[in-house]
């Protein structure tokens, strides 16, 4: 495991991969809205920037599963179970300009 420099963090987990019966049958994926995008997720003993890019949640279960991507390259994309152990929103994340509530609320 890589332990990321200056940093002493080894006893909590890397995120863990969906299982393949939640990735599976019913229910409901769909694209993550630009608000909750920013994510950091734990690799490799790491915290690294990461983006959700899709939410996943199989028809009857609680376990929300998310569509990763925190590095370029085709290794550094996966689906995880969204667990804040391993995968947290980043500083900032979920914040919602005026304008958008403008939108939403029709007085923009």
């Amino acid at each position: 495991m890589t332990i990321c420099p200056g940093v002493d963090d080894r006893r909590r987990p890397d995120a863990v991969p969906a299982p393949g019966e939640l990735l599976v049958g019913p229910g409901r994926s769909w694209v993550a809205e630009e608000c909750w995008r920013r994510v950091e997720i734990r690799v490799g003993g790491c915290w690294r920037p990461g983006r959700v890019e899709r939410w996943r949640l199989r028809q009857g279960v609680t376990d929300w599963v998310a569509l990763i991507r925190w590095g370029r390259g085709a290794a550094d994309l996966g689906w995880y179970l969204y667990r804040q152990a391993a995968v947290r929103p980043s500083p900032g994340a979920g914040r919602v300009s005026g304008a958008a509530v403008r939108r939403w609320s029709g007085r923009g």
